[in-house]
C-alpha cells in the first residue's frame, strides 16, 4: 500500500503541491513588491518635497539681496549726472557686508550653503564678489551670462567638476542694469538632500532633463537612450543603462528630477533567486509544506516591518518638519500681528492703494476719517465715500507721485466723518514697486501738524513783535526805519521820529509793583497805535521807551502830533486795580530828516538827546533838536 502510494500517487500529489506553493509564492512578491515601490515612491516624494523647499528658500534669498537698499541706492547715485563717490564707495560697502551676512548665516550642517555670491553688470564686469569657489573657480569674465526675465537655475561644467548656479536679473527703473549670482555648494548640499541612510537598500540620483540649463557642458548630452544628465549619484557605482531602471519624480520649482531604484542585492529580488527556488524544491520534496508557508510568512512579515520601520522614520522626519513649518509660520503671524499693532497705534493716517486708486488697507484713523470699517473700503475708491472735487484732488497727487517714482509731499485739511472736525495734515504720498520694478501701488501717510503750524506762527509773530506790547521789536523797527529813510531819499521827501518815554516809570513799579507796571506799558502801546495814522508805525525801543516813526511828515507837522500824543497820555487813565487807576505823563523828543541827520542812528540819537532835553526842561513836554545838527552830508 506505501509502495503504491509513492509510486503511482506521490509524483502527481507533489507536482500539485509544488504548482500550488510555487504560484502562491509569486503572487505573494508581486504584493511585496508593488508595496515596496509604493514605500519607494512615498520616500521619493517627501525628499522631493524637501529638495522644492531648499530650492524655494535660495530664491527667497536672492529676492532679499535684490531689495536691499544700499544696491538700490548703488544705481541711484551711479545713473545721477552729479555721483559722488563717496556715497558709491559706502554703498559698495554695505552691498558687500549684506551678502557675506548671506553667505554667513546660510548653512546646512555647519557647511556654508553657498560658496560664492557676486552682482555683475550687463558687460560682465564684476560689482561684487563675496565668497570663494571650493574647487575649479568660474571665470565669470569670460563666461556669457544669459539675458532672462527672471530668476533661473543654471548648470556649470568643467572638467569634472559640476557648479550650480542660481541667476536673478537685477532691474534699476525698469532698466535690467546687472545679475544677482549665487554659487550653491554643489557637492555638500546636493549629497545632503540625497543621502542614503545606512540601513537603505536605494540609490538616489538627481537628474536634469533640459539642456537650456547648462551654461557649459563639455562631455555634451549622454550617449545612447538616455539623454538626461546626471549631477549627482548616491550609491554603488554601476552604470544606468536605461532610464526606465529609475523611478522619476519632477522637483517643484526646479528643472531637476529626482530619481531612485533598489540596488541589486535588495531583499524586494530575493524571492527570485536560485537559492530560494532550490529551498522550495527541497521543501516540496520532504513535503514540508507546513514549514515552508511559515517561513514565506515570517519573511513577508520582516520584510513588511521594515518597511513600515522606515515609513514610520520618514513619517516622524516630516513631522519634525511640520512643527518646524508651522513655528515658522506662527512666528510670521505674530510678526504681522505686531505691524497691524503698530499700524493701530500710530497718530497718522496710514492707507495703501493700487495703481488704479482702490484701496488695500487703511488703519483705524483712517476709519475714522472716512467714516467706515476697513472691510468696507478694501476695493473701493476715493469716489466712492469721498465728495468728487475731493476725490479729483487726492486721484491727482496719487498720480504725480506714481509718475514721478518719488515721495510727494502736500499740506492738506482733512474733516473727519466721525465729528466733523478738522486737521491740517502733512501727506506723504509713496509709490511703490516690486522686485522687477513695476509699480504695484501708492502708500499714503498724514500727520497732524497743527500744533506745529501753530507754534510757527507763534514764533514768527514773537520774531518781530514785542511779548508784552505787541508793538513792533526793535530788529522791525531797525528795518522799518530803514527802508523808510531810503524811500525818502530817493524821493526827496521828509521823515520824521518821535522818542517817547515814560516819566517816574520807575516810582510806578516801586508803588503798584512790576506786574502793573507792565499793565500801564500794555495801556501806553494802545493808545499810541490809536493816536498815530494808519501809515505811521509804533515800536518799543527798550524799557518805558517807545519809538515812533512818521513818513513823509515835516517837522512842524511832527511837533503837532507830538503835543496832542503829550497831552493824551496826560489825560488818559490807567487802571492799575479794580479799584485804582493812575496818570502818565511822558516826555518827547522830534527829529526830522534831512533837518537833523541823515541816517536812521543818527535820527535816534537826536530824537533821544530832545527827549532828554524835555525831561530836563520839566518833563509832560516835548522838544525838537535844532535844525541843522547832523554831522554827515546828504547822500547823493
Amino acid at each position: 500500500m506505501i509502495e503504491r502510494f509513492f509510486t503511482y500517487a506521490a509524483g502527481p500529489f507533489l507536482m500539485t503541491y509544488l504548482v500550488l506553493l510555487l504560484s502562491s509564492s509569486y503572487i505573494s512578491q508581486q504584493n511585496l513588491r508593488q508595496a515596496s515601490t509604493n514605500s519607494l515612491i512615498s520616500n521619493l516624494e517627501k525628499r522631493a518635497s524637501v529638495l522644492s523647499y531648499f530650492h524655494s528658500e535660495r530664491k527667497n534669498d536672492m529676492r532679499t539681496l535684490a531689495f536691499d537698499h544700499a544696491l538700490r541706492d548703488f544705481f541711484v547715485h551711479r545713473n545721477s549726472k552729479t555721483s559722488i563717490e563717496p556715497k558709491q564707495q559706502k554703498n559698495s560697502i554695505l552691498i558687500q557686508n549684506t551678502f557675506q551676512e548671506v553667505i554667513d548665516s546660510k548653512r546646512l550642517n555647519n557647511d556654508p550653503i553657498y560658496q560664492r555670491l557676486l552682482f555683475v553688470d550687463p558687460e560682465n564686469n564684476i560689482i561684487v564678489d563675496i565668497g570663494e569657489s571650493c574647487i575649479s573657480p568660474i571665470h565669470w569674465h569670460k563666461l556669457k551670462i544669459p539675458e532672462i526675465n527672471k530668476m533661473r537655475f543654471f548648470l556649470f561644467q568643467d572638467h569634472e567638476h559640476t557648479h550650480s548656479i542660481l541667476i536673478s536679473p537685477y532691474f534699476h527703473d525698469n532698466i535690467r542694469v546687472g545679475s544677482i549670482i549665487a554659487e550653491i555648494n554643489h557637492e555638500q548640499v546636493l549629497h545632503f538632500l540625497i543621502r542614503s541612510q545606512s540601513n537603505e537598500n536605494t540609490s538616489y540620483t538627481i537628474f536634469i532633463a533640459d539642456q537650456k540649463y547648462i551654461l557649459h557642458n563639455k562631455d555634451r548630452s549622454r550617449e545612447g537612450s538616455f539623454p538626461d544628465l546626471i549631477l549627482l549619484k548616491n550609491g554603488p557605482e554601476s552604470p544606468v543603462d536605461k532610464a526606465s531602471s529609475f523611478i522619476h519624480i519632477p522637483v517643484s520649482g526646479t528643472p531637476f528630477i529626482l530619481a531612485a531604484q533598489y540596488n541589486s542585492d535588495s531583499p524586494v529580488n530575493f524571492l527570485a533567486t536560485r537559492w530560494y527556488l532550490l529551498s522550495l524544491f527541497v521543501l516540496a520534496l520532504l513535503v514540508l509544506y507546513s514549514v515552508a508557508i511559515r517561513v514565506r510568512s515570517r519573511t513577508h512579515t520582516l520584510l513588511l516591518e521594515a518597511r513600515l520601520e522606515e515609513a514610520d522614520r520618514q513619517r516622524s522626519l516630516l513631522d519634525k518638519k511640520n512643527k518646524l513649518l508651522k513655528s515658522e509660520i506662527k512666528k510670521r503671524l505674530n510678526s504681522e500681528k505686531r505691524l497691524q499693532t503698530l499700524l493701530e497705534t500710530i497718530p497718522d493716517l496710514i492707507w495703501l492703494k493700487d495703481p488704479a486708486g482702490a484701496y488695500l488697507s487703511c488703519n483705524h484713523k483712517f476709519e475714522r476719517f472716512s467714516g467706515r470699517s476697513e472691510k468696507d473700503i478694501i476695493g473701493r475708491t476715493d469716489y466712492d465715500f469721498l465728495s468728487k472735487e475731493l476725490a479729483d484732488n487726492f486721484r491727482k497727487k496719487d498720480q504725480v507721485a506714481m509718475n514721478s517714482s518719488e515721495l510727494f509731499v502736500s499740506e492738506e485739511i482733512f474733516t473727519f466723518a466721525d465729528d466733523h472736525h478738522k486737521e491740517l495734515l502733512e501727506v506723504i504720498r509713496t509709490p511703490l514697486c516690486d522686485s522687477a520694478g513695476n509699480l504695484v501701488g501708492v502708500l499714503g501717510i498724514a500727520r497732524d501738524i497743527t500744533a506745529r503750524k501753530q507754534a510757527e506762527e507763534e514764533s514768527r509773530y514773537f520774531s518781530i513783535h514785542d511779548p508784552l506790547t505787541g508793538l513792533y521789536n526793535r530788529r522791525v523797527l531797525e528795518e522799518r526805519i530803514t527802508e523808510e529813510l531810503n524811500r525818502a531819499k530817493r524821493y526827496r521827501h521828509q521823515l520824521s521820529v518821535f522818542m517817547v518815554d515814560l516819566d517816574h516809570f520807575k516810582m510806578v513799579n516801586d508803588t503798584y509793583g512790576h506786574q502793573n507796571g507792565d499793565i500801564a506799558l500794555c495801556h501806553l502801546a494802545e493808545l499810541l497805535e490809536r493816536s498815530i495814522r494808519k501809515t505811521d508805525y509804533v515800536a518799543r525801543y527798550g524799557g518805558e521807551e517807545f519809538i515812533v516813526v512818521l513818513p513823509e511828515t515835516s517837522l512842524t507837522e511832527a511837533l503837532d502830533l507830538a503835543e496832542r500824543l503829550c497831552k493824551e497820555i496826560k489825560k488818559h487813565k490807567i487802571p492799575i486795580t479794580d479799584k485804582k487807576s493812575t496818570h502818565i505823563t511822558a516826555s518827547i523828543g522830534v527829529a526830522c530828516f534831512p533837518e537833523h541827520h541823515h541816517c536812521w542812528q543818527g535820527l535816534i540819537e537826536v530824537a533821544d538827546s530832545a527827549m532828554y532835553a524835555a525831561k530836563r526842561a520839566g518833563r509832560n513836554q516835548v522838544k525838537a533838536a535844532p535844525a541843522g545838527t547832523t554831522d554827515e552830508s546828504p547822500e547823493q
